[in-house]
């Protein structure tokens, strides 16, 4: 007890011998202690107020409904979600299926004719399998053919150009264009 009583003795003295520095500081604290609680106060009536928001017009069974119904449209776009994932794969597999390899040949069918106006395309899948679609063009008049390939090989006739698309489509390294001047 005597070194508090010798602490709050040393304090009086200074004190007394410091009366307007003294003063200051207490005025200073208490304008310290009033801001504190003033944010205090403020940041209490902002969560009171949300809180407020939050549970307003419900009970606890209404909270609770909310919860549920929230889980389930949770676990209902879950599946959605997951219809839709499935669309995707199926659109992407047929894609594999659809036309991504080409063969293209430009010539000129009738010499003196047509003018480089023919051609022939092939549009075949990854099994190698499609169609050629072949126009003939002359001076007077046009015709097209389309001819079915299955597995790189049609059951029907085929031109020199024709199997040259062929060969264009399916082999990689010559993938796209081919000219001929049949």
């Amino acid at each position: 007890m005597d070194s508090i009583d010798n602490a709050l003795g040393g304090l009086v003295a200074w004190v007394k011998l410091h009366p307007g520095t003294a003063l200051a500081i207490t005025i200073a604290l208490h304008v310290l202690a009033i801001l504190i609680t003033t944010l205090w106060t403020n940041r209490i009536t902002s969560l009171s107020a949300r809180h407020k928001r939050l549970f307003r017009g419900t009970t606890g069974s209404d909270l609770e409904a909310q919860v549920m119904k929230t889980i389930e449209s949770a676990q209902e776009s879950e599946a959605r979600i997951e219809s839709l994932s499935k669309a995707v794969q199926r659109i992407d597999s047929s894609f594999i299926q659809g036309f991504r390899k080409t063969g293209f040949a430009r010539y000129d069918a009738v010499p003196g004719q047509g003018g480089m106006q023919s051609f022939s395309i092939a549009l075949l899948d990854d099994a190698n399998s499609g169609l050629i679609l072949t126009v003939i063009t002359g001076r007077a008049e046009s015709r097209t053919y389309c001819k079915p390939v299955v597995n790189g090989i049609s059951n029907m006739m085929l031109s020199d150009e024709e199997k040259l698309v062929i060969a264009s489509a399916t082999l990689p390294a010559q993938q796209g264009l081919a000219s001929s001047s049949a």
